[in-house]
């Protein structure tokens, strides 16, 4: 993501990075790297938030970048995340250019120019920042939901 970062920048786009998660940034180099690369200013460490929900709401956020694996978000807060309809733009583990059915709704990327690009495009327009944040949203509902899967629980007891 500091790759990426310091691509936008040099393009001369106003943003910033801020980091939430657990970790101690000193003892992981990352505040070394980031002094190398001149980005020291341009990035914020916010440690561990205990609600997500209420992280968003406190504004300020217009994109989030998280990691997926095959364009399927990785892990539980970037579904919670979808449902705040701030659109995600992901780094892709294990996709290596390979398409598949939702890449445009989760578009991940493992190239740091492609990711770049798509990242500045996006925040570029708020009208394509909405709707993809608001597809990433309604696919969560339609296809992670309980309302969804009650079916199957159902079909299991009887």
């Amino acid at each position: 993501y500091f790759y990426a970062l310091k691509l936008l920048l040099e393009q001369n786009m106003d943003v910033r990075l801020d980091i939430y998660g657990a970790g101690n940034p000193e003892g992981l180099g990352l505040l070394r790297q980031l002094k190398y690369l001149y980005l020291s200013d341009f990035v914020t460490f916010k440690g561990h938030a205990d609600c997500i929900e209420d992280t968003l709401k406190q504004g300020g956020i217009d994109l989030v970048w998280f990691q997926s694996n095959d364009s399927v978000p990785a892990g539980y807060a970037a579904l919670e995340i979808t449902m705040s309809a701030i659109p995600q733009v992901f780094w892709d583990f294990s996709k290596m250019s390979q398409k598949n059915s939702i890449d445009k709704i989760f578009p991940s990327f493992t190239s740091i120019t492609a990711f770049a690009e798509f990242s500045k495009e996006i925040l570029k327009s708020i009208e394509s920042r909405n709707e993809l944040g608001i597809a990433q949203r309604t696919f969560v509902e339609n296809h992670n939901s309980i309302q969804t899967h009650i079916h199957l629980f159902e079909e299991l007891i009887n």
